[in-house]
């Protein structure tokens, strides 16, 4: 039964789920599943990325690292693996990217939604510790190191898309945000999938974007 205290998003983000490892058919590495990509091939014969691993049929793994997996794709490893012709956009690997901002942009909002997000570097300074705290592409050097020093976080993320958080955050644009320490296992798993997804989507950006 639901907890009149625990919002869904929560409860669902509580499932305890195994972590397999698997086989990156390119570099042979046997990685857990959080650092790998998994893709299919839909119904008409063309390439799709299985971010979420929910979709059937014949699957392979590929290192969410752009190199990796354009060299899958121009060395017609798709084809080979799945053991059929495969279609592949040339756009792919720019949808793929976009895709994994996507996912990573519902994360935010949803923790947000949950109370375990704070943006924006006033509201910050009244929290005295934070687990995590994201710091916006454009943040300034300065600020940043009176946040660090005044919240003092167990993690930090440099980097991130200030337009992500101002978007999740009803702004244009947010220099910071903070994760706030929980004891609920469900929120710290929205915080771990949170940094697991964007290690992924890193991986895949073009490095003008990785920041």
């Amino acid at each position: 039964m639901s907890s009149p205290y625990t919002s869904p998003e929560v409860e669902q983000a509580n499932i305890k789920l195994p972590r397999p490892q698997r086989k990156c058919i390119i570099t042979g590495e046997i990685a857990d599943k959080t650092v790998l990509i998994r893709f299919v091939v839909s119904p008409d014969g063309e390439l799709v990325a299985d971010t979420g691993n929910k979709l059937g049929g014949r699957g392979v793994w590929v290192s969410a690292v752009r190199e990796t997996i354009n060299q899958a794709i121009s060395g017609n490893q798709f084809s080979r693996h799945l053991k059929q012709t495969v279609r592949i956009s040339d756009n792919f690997l720019d949808n793929l990217d976009r895709r994994l901002a996507d996912q990573l942009i519902a994360r935010l909002s949803m923790m947000r939604k949950v109370g375990v997000l704070v943006a924006g570097g006033g509201k910050l300074r009244s929290q005295a510790l934070l687990s995590g705290l994201l710091i916006g592409d454009d943040a300034s050097p300065r600020e940043t190191q009176k946040l660090v020093s005044g919240c003092r976080p167990d993690w930090i993320e440099k980097g991130i898309p200030s337009v992500w958080l101002g978007q999740v955050s009803g702004s244009t644009s947010v220099a910071y945000a903070g994760v706030l320490r929980s004891g609920s296992s469900a929120e710290r798993r929205l915080e771990t999938l949170f940094r697991t997804e964007l290690r992924r989507w890193r991986g895949v950006a073009k490095a003008n974007d990785k920041r």
